[in-house]
């Protein structure tokens, strides 16, 4: 996958690493392109059944976008940001489980490749953050996803101040699924993708897209396209 991103495959699951530690795992447009081939690759290969991220070392699991690469003088959509951009929506219409390992901080742009994934595990001692406006930045597209997750007060609290949100605080905010010690991290994030690897992939597929498709509808609107996609789901057999 090159050298800014590894892969590695464990059974039907695989693990794609960002690996610009010296960097806290920094986006590039490189590594942005490479994440977006791995994923493409992952989506249409039938072997893989779930997909994890994490970021090499304990430095960061991403601190967001290589800020060398967004100083583009005259252009207001560095192809960095755009290639970000293009990465979180190629997570948000994924077709099977997605699930980070945040194994160091979790920093500005980090925080929306993980409010991608459907399922997260922290280190307990780690801390997420959205310093931008240090930067006099605003964090536009994670701010428009972390206010549909932790609700808009949540969201103007952690943009607003730049605090570090402590892992334990971001579990009950339902920004990540669960903060776990440090030294069950490893274990944890396996047994959790030896679980989705065997939850069948061809239903899990379908849940995802039909509730996609009907996110956006209130409830009693939503239940009838539901019911049609539950029926197709049982007579395909999946």
């Amino acid at each position: 996958m090159g050298d800014e991103l590894g892969r590695e495959t464990r059974g039907a699951a695989v693990v794609l690493t960002l690996r610009r530690e010296e960097r806290r795992n920094a986006l590039s447009f490189t590594l942005l392109e490479a994440l977006q081939e791995a994923l493409a690759r992952a989506a249409e290969d039938p072997a893989v059944a779930v997909v994890c991220l994490t970021g090499a070392g304990e430095k960061a699991f991403c601190a967001g976008l290589d800020l060398a690469e967004l100083a583009t003088p005259g252009d207001p959509a560095p192809r960095v940001a755009q290639a970000y951009a293009a990465v979180l929506q190629r997570m948000l219409g994924f077709p099977k489980p997605l699930v980070a390992r945040v194994g160091g901080p979790c920093l500005a742009g980090g925080v929306g490749l993980v409010l991608c994934c459907h399922l997260s595990l922290a280190r307990a001692d780690v801390y997420f953050s959205l310093p931008e406006l240090d930067l006099g930045v605003f964090p536009m597209m994670v701010a428009g996803l972390l206010e549909r997750r932790v609700g808009p007060a949540a969201a103007m609290d952690w943009v607003l101040t730049g605090r570090r949100i402590p892992a334990e605080e971001a579990a009950a905010r339902g920004l990540v699924t669960r903060a776990v010690p440090a030294a069950l991290l490893d274990s944890e994030v396996d047994d959790l993708l030896s679980l989705l690897a065997g939850r069948g992939p061809d239903a899990v597929c379908a849940g995802f897209q039909a509730l996609r498709e009907t996110r956006s509808l209130p409830a009693s609107a939503a239940l009838e396209p539901l019911l049609h996609a539950l029926g197709r789901t049982l007579s395909s057999g999946t």
